[in-house]
């Protein structure tokens, strides 16, 4: 995952940074430096927020049926 996936991805998830953070049990300034393309994001990480991204994208899909 890119810096600007993983921001794309959480403002779709209409998350903060600090509240990705918190979910992902990291520092805020963690997300801030992936989102800027300081610190590498870790592999697992991408995946989980691609996880995250795809499920509310799915319900999203389902309600509107």
């Amino acid at each position: 995952m890119t810096a600007e996936q993983l921001k794309r991805a959480r403002k779709a998830l209409v998350l903060e940074q600090t509240e990705l953070a918190k979910r992902l049990g990291v520092h805020p300034m963690t997300v801030s430096k992936w989102e800027r393309g300081i610190s590498p994001i870790p592999k697992a990480t991408g995946e989980l927020v691609r996880l995250w991204s795809a499920t509310k994208r799915n319900t999203a899909k389902g309600r509107e049926s």
